[in-house]
């Protein structure tokens, strides 16, 4: 090689072997030079020789065959992809048009293809219908129809020819009936070209199916027919009707795929056009929730007392942490309810199993005139303790004012009365529920290995539990934790009860109860196997929106069930139980009240012992509704010391008895019943139909309110930024179509003569939603499970002879008889 540098610098004069390197330098030290004049390159001294130009790219070549290796490597054409397909009687693979010369010549199956012409595409979609329905097959468009010229090209495939490529994970079985796709190439095939300037179709029909028979089991419902079956359900008519008169429409021994209809498929009908719950906002429960708690929000008839979704921070109450969930409720009706009724009792309990995610609810409870349970406050969160209790109860107080209840009655955990005293004021009485009480005991008495003894120990409890003389009470309580103290199969669970119900005798003893009125919190309980029973059909729910919906709707029913109550009355469970005592107490005889010399108290004898109980007159005259129409009194005009009244707060059969001993000394009625005034029946009538009032003032201008739907509709249109809002728009609207035509079409008093209605329309596209965000558990696992022993209630001779050791003081082993 030379050493003779060929290429000098004009600026600085240096020199280089290379016409690039001197480029490089310019570019570098002296970049305000034009680098193209200096130093132009051999392509731009000679520019008229390249007249190649790639027509793909900017670049030229002075030669053909360079441009021509040029495209080879730059933009290498890709072949042509034959489809090889596979033989559906033999393993034969192929290109579609071998295939069928394969089947005529190895296998001697013709393949008659017959032309069709037709006017419109909707001539060739009702004929492609009629012979879909006879032959019973189905033929699909795997891809989309493709444009040349003035021409459309579709081709439709039979739908059980391919492969089955299973996407499974693992979690469920294949159908029973096996995939559509019978893993070969069936020849059956229509296709269609359409003109679009005379809008005539023509169509190639192949109607030989081969590795296959037409069985309708692999026919899905036809688009058409489950819209028809929309707009029944839309309708609300039970999918037993509907299926009965499917089955009744079979003729002529002729079977269509409608008559297979099952239950689940009309399931899968409901929840793909939207109408299976009207409270399922999104697919995803927690945006479904958030968008039911904006709605309540714009809505001034529900109140959302305060919101707090997990994965949020409320800087107003920083000990709720960011896993937390709280949901307060409480509407119009429930305030004023709660207002007036709450001053006598509160109940308080929680429940769980209303959701997957372990979210408890929590409700407060009151007592109506009735004496019935009333639901006026609801409290749905991920934990239940003191600090979101007080959150809870300082917001009621924020509604209602501060409450100070003659009874609280809750379970035996302190969160609840403890946040209640703090933000509230304290109750007269604070009762534990006696059947949560019992249950305790009786999962505790597993700390006695011996079962005779646990037998012993638990009716020794019940009758503490049953005393109504304070004096004796506290006597026998001693009495029976020294007995259990000095033994030492009993100590373990000595100390447990010592622990934990020594110190609060007052909320479970009987004696510390006496006309309380209210002994267990049932109320509650009722209420909770109402919901997951009857609203909820007895299902496991996952799912939260589908809980508040089911709750809501109770709370709309107990406020109907009060506008019955104040128009038209109702016999509720007291007036019931004060009929059956009434009859019970004219089997008595009225020798058995003995008067006092104050004419206020009667003494009444008991029919099955030797004990006699008191019945005192309260008031003369009393305005409630549960009241016995033959004593002429009321609950609330006597008392009695028996349990039926004392505890249970009844009418029981002796007050029964001194009325019907008044009513033959003085012949003369006892009181006159008063029904509440016209005052309070308006005022709680106003607040529940305003409560209720879900209807719009209807316009006579249909043109004027179809324009105000328009433009609402455009702004949410026009407020759309991603596909996933639109997918949900979409769906929204999906239910809106056979709802309307089942109005319509007045449908509820047609029976199914067709399922297949000669036109269709095309349905919408789905758009997959991807979950933002998902409740989820913040409770940890357990699988502790505690045996609750199934050991009788003594009866009255038990107690009376365990009341006398006790008050005596007596060994139970030697003098106590052994209730097995």
């Amino acid at each position: 090689m030379s050493d003779i540098n060929e290429f000098e610098c004009i600026e600085c004069a240096k020199k280089f072997k290379f016409l690039k390197n001197l480029r490089a330098h310019i570019k570098v030290n002296h970049p305000l030079l034009e680098l193209d004049e200096i130093a132009p390159t051999k392509k731009q001294k000679n520019s008229d020789l390249y007249i190649y130009t790639c027509d793909q790219c900017t670049k030229s070549y002075c030669h053909q065959k360079n441009l021509t290796e040029h495209k080879k490597v730059a933009h290498p054409i890709s072949p042509a992809i034959e489809i090889v397909v596979q033989c559906a009687m033999c393993s034969f693979t192929a290109t579609y048009k071998i295939m069928n010369i394969h089947y005529e010549k190895d296998h001697n199956i013709l393949q008659n293809v017959d032309s069709f012409e037709f006017e419109t595409i909707d001539d060739f979609n009702n004929w492609k219908r009629e012979i879909e329905l006879s032959t019973q097959s189905l033929y699909v468009k795997n891809y989309g129809s493709s444009v040349k010229g003035n021409q459309i090209y579709s081709y439709y495939k039979c739908h059980r020819s391919g492969f089955y490529n299973s996407l499974s994970t693992g979690q469920r079985h294949l159908k029973t009936q096996g995939s559509n796709k019978i893993n070969g190439y069936c020849p059956a095939s229509i296709n269609v070209i359409e003109s679009n300037v005379t809008k005539k179709c023509t169509a190639k029909f192949n109607g030989n199916h081969i590795g296959h028979e037409n069985e309708i089991g692999h026919l899905p419902l036809n688009k058409c027919t489950r819209d028809d079956i929309a707009s029944k359900i839309s309708q609300n008519i039970p999918f037993e009707k509907i299926l009965d008169e499917i089955r009744d429409n079979i003729a002529n021994n002729h079977l269509e795929r409608t008559h297979l209809l099952t239950k689940k498929d009309l399931y899968n009908i409901e929840a793909s056009y939207n109408l299976n719950n009207e409270a399922v906002y999104h697919s995803n429960d927690a945006t479904s929730v958030g968008a039911w708690v904006e709605k309540l929000k714009s809505d001034d008839k529900l109140s959302l007392v305060y919101y707090k979704s997990q994965g949020q921070i409320d800087t107003n109450y920083i000990q709720l942490k960011e896993d937390d969930f709280l949901l307060l409720i409480m509407n119009d009706h429930q305030k004023s309810m709660l207002s007036k009724f709450g001053k006598d009792v509160i109940c308080i309990d929680e429940t769980h199993g209303m959701n997957s995610y372990h979210f408890n609810l929590t409700t407060i409870m009151v007592l109506d005139d009735l004496r019935e349970g009333f639901p006026c406050c609801f409290m749905i969160s991920n934990r239940v303790d003191e600090v979101v209790l007080r959150i809870f109860f300082s917001k009621i107080r924020d509604k209602t004012g501060i409450i100070q209840p003659n009874v609280f009655m809750s379970d035996m955990a302190e969160s609840f009365y403890n946040a209640w005293v703090v933000e509230m004021e304290p109750p007269k009485h604070r009762l534990y529920c006696t059947w949560h009480v019992d249950r305790a005991w009786r999962k505790n008495l597993n700390k006695i290995k011996n079962k005779t003894k646990q037998v012993e120990i638990y009716k020794v409890l019940r009758t503490l539990l049953v005393e109504q003389d304070a004096e004796a009470f506290s006597r026998m309580f001693d009495n029976a934790i020294n007995r259990m103290a000095k033994d030492d199969e009993t100590i373990d669970f000595s100390n447990y009860f010592t622990s934990y119900y020594a110190s609060s005798v007052l909320s479970w003893a009987y004696c510390h109860r006496i006309h309380a009125g209210i002994n267990t919190n049932m109320h509650i309980e009722r209420m909770h196997r109402t919901l997951k029973h009857i609203y909820l059909q007895g299902k496991k729910v996952k799912r939260l929106d589908k809980s508040l919906h089911a709750l809501m709707k109770y709370t709309r029913d107990k406020s109907i069930d009060r506008l019955i109550v104040l128009h038209k009355g109702k016999i509720c469970s007291k007036v019931k139980e004060l009929r059956k005592r009434h009859k019970t107490s004219l089997l008595m005889s009225l020798e058995m009240v003995l008067e006092n010399v104050d004419h206020n108290n009667w003494n009444v004898l008991s029919g099955k012992t030797s004990e006699m109980y008191e019945v005192n007159n309260l008031k003369s005259n009393c305005d409630c509704q549960i009241n016995c129409s033959d004593c002429q009194s009321c609950i609330h005009c006597y008392s009695c010391s028996c349990i039926d009244s004392a505890i249970k707060w009844n009418m029981c059969k002796h007050i029964h008895l001194v009325c019907q001993y008044l009513k033959r000394k003085n012949n003369e009625n006892i009181i006159t019943n008063n029904t509440l005034t016209n005052l309070e029946h308006t005022n709680e009538t106003t607040i529940i139909v305003s409560q209720l009032n879900n209807s719009t003032k209807p316009s006579n201008d249909l043109a004027n309110e179809k324009d105000k739907v328009r433009l609402y509709f455009n702004n949410i249109l026009d407020g759309i930024s991603s596909s996933e809002e639109l997918g949900i728009l979409k769906k929204c609207l999906t239910s809106v179509t056979p709802t309307l035509n089942a109005l319509r079409s007045n449908a509820d008093s047609q029976p199914f003569k067709s399922l297949t209605p000669s036109h269709c329309q095309t349905s919408p596209n789905k758009l997959k939603i991807t979950p933002q965000r998902r409740f989820h558990s913040t409770k940890s696992k357990r699988n502790v499970k505690k045996t609750t022993l199934n050991i009788e209630v003594p009866n009255q001779v038990e107690q009376n002879f365990i009341a006398a050791s006790l008050l005596l003081d007596v060994d139970q082993n030697e003098d106590l008889p052994q209730y097995n």
